[in-house]
């Protein structure tokens, strides 16, 4: 082979690897992510935590008694967490632990959207301001003082009046006397309600105690009414791609949601 010819064709081969490493290059790594596909391939993860309300230990014991419900947020983009925050909703947060070191907060669902980077944070900023009127809060958290204290002492007559227990109503109604949520929570399992319930039973205590203030029951919310507004505005920017789904003056935020199962 002349030299001419195998320079010719030297130049061909290396015209053509030129173009083949250009092509790839073009079509990029399938391993490669890049700046661009974190922002458009990123998650938001919503998980509503629960406890039993009023209780300073650990989870749920029975679904009988009312919850308090935590909510959080994050967006990740690939495996980078870009923004996150949570609604303690006045009462516990994520990651508090109990005297004997354990979650006071279980996970009792979680769910994911997808999405943009700018959309989910969009999202997540909307979510961080997302609540009913606090002014017209009845916390979920402490008993031992302002409208639940109130609430607990107009429980106590409907119990004594309403409830029959395996062991007698004195054990429970004596529990809610000493605020022994701990045992108060153990002891409703085995009673039952002449004709209401236990929601029933709030709602008739609330309804007096707002009386007294010269409100209405319809004007409080716990935070259970919070959290059903947090979720909601979750689902709602997931299936309309927009925030703006939370407002104080939603329906959800009038009168308390004792009871809440997301």
């Amino acid at each position: 082979m002349s030299y001419v010819r195998f320079a010719a064709r030297f130049l061909r081969i290396a015209a053509l690897a030129a173009a083949l490493v250009a092509c790839a290059a073009d079509e990029g790594s399938p391993d490669e992510t890049t700046e661009d596909d974190l922002k458009s391939n990123c998650t938001a993860t919503y998980r509503t935590l629960q406890k039993d309300a009023y209780k300073d230990l650990s989870g749920r014991t029975t679904s009988m008694w009312p919850p308090h419900t935590t909510t959080d947020l994050s967006v990740t983009c690939g495996t980078t967490q870009v923004g996150y925050g949570f609604q303690a909703n006045y009462g516990s947060k994520p990651g508090e632990k109990d005297k004997n070191g354990r979650d006071l907060l279980d996970v009792v669902k979680t769910e994911t959207r997808k999405g943009t980077k700018a959309e989910l944070l969009a999202l997540l900023a909307e979510y961080e301001g997302c609540g009913c009127d606090p002014s017209k809060f009845l916390g979920l958290s402490t008993i031992q003082k302002g409208p639940a204290a109130d609430l607990l002492g107009q429980l106590i007559p409907i119990v004594e009046r309403d409830v029959t227990c395996a062991g007698g109503v004195k054990g429970l109604v004596d529990a809610l006397k000493a605020q022994d949520i701990e045992a108060a929570t153990k002891l409703v399992p085995t009673c039952k309600f002449t004709g209401n319930d236990l929601k029933s039973a709030l709602d008739e205590a609330m309804a007096a105690v707002a009386k007294s203030a010269n409100s209405t029951l319809g004007e409080y919310h716990v935070c259970n009414n919070n959290a059903s507004l947090q979720a909601e505005l979750f689902r709602g920017y997931s299936s309309k791609n927009s925030a703006g789904f939370c407002t104080t003056s939603s329906a959800l935020c009038k009168g308390p949601r004792w009871y809440y199962t997301p």
